[in-house]
């Protein structure tokens, strides 16, 4: 009889949230390493084998054959089995097993006259005694099975190097998130304040390739260029005209001088000038003077 089930552990003192993160990874990391010792061996995708970890997946003989955790089924008769009647002790061979943490298949009997196992009286030397035990197994495991510990040990660096990574790549996301966000108002309000001068700029195409040109400008750029420019459009106006105007010869034309009064010239009086305009106005009108 076989069973597959979940990394668990017990945390007796007071923790945080960050702790309880801690702990998640830690149970995951180990979880990972395990499956992936498992495909190895039965041929298994680790989803599935995370999957059967979690239901805490029991297999019987042939079951355990066909699943591909065993090699074959031994023909000899195996060890009696029997549970107590609470289903929390176990009896092999014998021998009382605590398996109140696991929840046992129907297909193993119920036996009353099988008591529970005892709980030890001093829970302080047991549990300094149980880890002496653990350590014991594990030097023993590293000097019976290097390869296997080798292994385990290098599924559980593979395990949090992936965990490490899919964190590092969470923390970038939203790094580069903000970045947009950030990005996107910014460019939002750029182009705000050009609307804003735009209408005191008289050059459409100018205002165009501030905001959507291979080098965007600011507000302040766009209004600097647009001074630049007029400037520059100025300096050809006068320039154009002073060429019309060289141009034309206008520069080399000079008054002519009053000559003066002849007093040799003997000068007719107003009243002369006069009757001398009424004169040629009756005869060009046909008509006589009168007075």
């Amino acid at each position: 009889m076989l069973m597959i089930h979940g990394v668990s552990g017990l945390m007796m003192d007071w923790v945080t949230l960050e702790d309880l993160k801690k702990a998640t990874k830690s149970f995951d990391a180990a979880e990972k390493a395990i499956a992936n010792i498992y495909a190895d061996r039965t041929g298994k995708d680790t989803g599935t084998l995370r999957s059967m970890m979690t239901r805490e997946t029991w297999m019987v003989g042939q079951e355990a054959v066909d699943q591909g955790f065993a090699d074959t089924v031994l023909e000899e008769e195996g060890p009696k089995l029997a549970a107590s009647a609470d289903r929390k002790t176990l009896l092999v061979a014998g021998v009382h097993h605590d398996v109140s943490a696991f929840h046992l298949p129907d297909m193993i009997p119920s036996d009353k006259r099988i008591h529970p196992a005892k709980a030890d009286e001093n829970k302080t030397t047991n549990s300094v005694e149980k880890m002496e035990v653990k350590a014991m197994t594990l030097m023993e495991l590293k000097e019976q099975s290097p390869e296997l510990v080798e292994e385990i040990e290098a599924n559980a660096a593979k395990a949090a190097l992936e965990s490490a990574k899919a964190d590092l790549a969470e923390e970038m996301k939203g790094a580069v998130d903000e970045a947009v966000d950030n990005a996107v108002a910014a460019e939002r309000a750029r182009m705000m304040k050009i609307d804003e001068i735009a209408s005191n700029i008289n050059d459409a195409d100018l205002i165009k390739e501030a905001k959507y040109g291979e080098e965007p400008m600011t507000a302040e750029q766009l209004a600097f260029e647009a001074l630049k420019k007029q400037q520059a459009q100025g300096t050809a106006f006068l320039a154009d005209m002073k060429a019309d105007t060289e141009d034309s010869k206008v520069n080399d034309v000079n008054g002519a001088p009053n000559a003066g009064v002849d007093e040799d010239v003997p000068q007719e009086s107003l009243e002369e000038v006069i009757n001398k305009v009424v004169d040629t106005y009756l005869k060009l009108k046909g008509e006589k003077k009168d007075g």
